[in-house]
């Protein structure tokens, strides 16, 4: 460093990236010589709050075989912010697509809104629809808590650049009950007061063999379900080994247009004597004519 004459100044830009959010404090610390060689040493303290430039905030929704990750990005700063890339890291167990407005008519989810990503004004929000699938669809993993996780990064009007990567998404493992039930199949349009059919594949998590009844529960009036099970008295499947699994169809008959559920669904084993009852096994959305 050159020598500093009087009244002159000297300046200089240290950039570093910081990973965490929260409360910081940077440290100068200057070491000169005087004319009269005297060795003297400076050292300063700014403290200062780090808050994420980008909010995000991500939905996680079951579907047949995986799930729905809608992520939802705020712009918490003054200035325009340029979204370079955003992409999704999906946990072994799964394989990951992002969604574009054009397939949006396949996913039994309401209309998103999905603009391009470029640019997000201050205050400004926008939104990223992910699908992921088990890596496996014969044999998912079910045992998988954690989807994966979100990484973005942008750019300031000035040309800086920022990185932030999300928290794992977790989830409930699937196979967290003894028997499971999961929808591995649905049809993409389902209309008001038309029969469909699901695929429903039962999971047998113990170490002995199951024979199970499927039927519905029964349910007060004001919380019935707006989908009905065609042929509701029951229906008998094959002896399923441990840790195996078995399929069977389901008809169903939408009653009411939007986002229903499908809840009520019963399992009882003929040989423990065990009933299991799967409520909010998936939601669904039927269209009006």
């Amino acid at each position: 460093m050159s020598d500093l004459t009087p009244g002159r100044s000297f300046d200089n830009v240290v950039r570093h990236h910081l990973s965490e959010a929260g409360g910081h404090v940077l440290v100068c610390s200057v070491g000169y010589t005087t004319h009269t060689n005297e060795q003297l040493h400076l050292r300063k303290f700014f403290k200062f709050q780090v808050t994420n430039p980008l909010a995000i905030e991500a939905n996680v929704t079951p579907i047949p075989n995986g799930y729905l990750v809608s992520a939802e990005m705020t712009n918490q700063t003054s200035a325009a912010l340029f979204v370079e890339q955003l992409e999704f890291s999906p946990d072994a167990a799964f394989t990951v697509q992002e969604i574009s407005r054009q397939s949006m008519t396949s996913v039994p989810l309401p209309n998103f809104e999905l603009p391009a990503l470029p640019i997000i004004r201050p205050s400004g929000t926008r939104q990223a629809l992910f699908r992921l699938q088990y890596a496996s669809l014969a044999s998912p993993d079910l045992t998988s808590s954690t989807l994966g996780s979100l990484k973005l990064q942008w750019r300031t009007q000035l040309g800086a650049t920022g990185v932030h990567t999300t928290d794992a998404l977790r989830i409930t493992p699937r196979n967290s009950k003894p028997v499971h039930l999961l929808i591995s199949k649905v049809p993409a349009v389902l209309r008001l007061k038309k029969a469909f059919v699901v695929e429903v594949q039962v999971i047998n998590n113990t170490e002995d063999t199951i024979i199970p009844r499927v039927s519905m529960a029964k349910q007060q009036k004001s919380g019935a379900s707006a989908i009905s099970v065609i042929g509701a008295g029951g229906k008998s499947l094959k002896p399923i080994p441990s840790f195996g699994r078995s399929s069977f169809e389901l008809v169903l008959l939408p009653l009411e247009p939007g986002l229903q559920v499908l809840t009520g669904i019963r399992l009882h084993d003929s040989l423990s004597d065990q009933t299991y009852e799967f409520n909010n096994l998936m939601t669904l959305l039927v269209e009006r004519e």
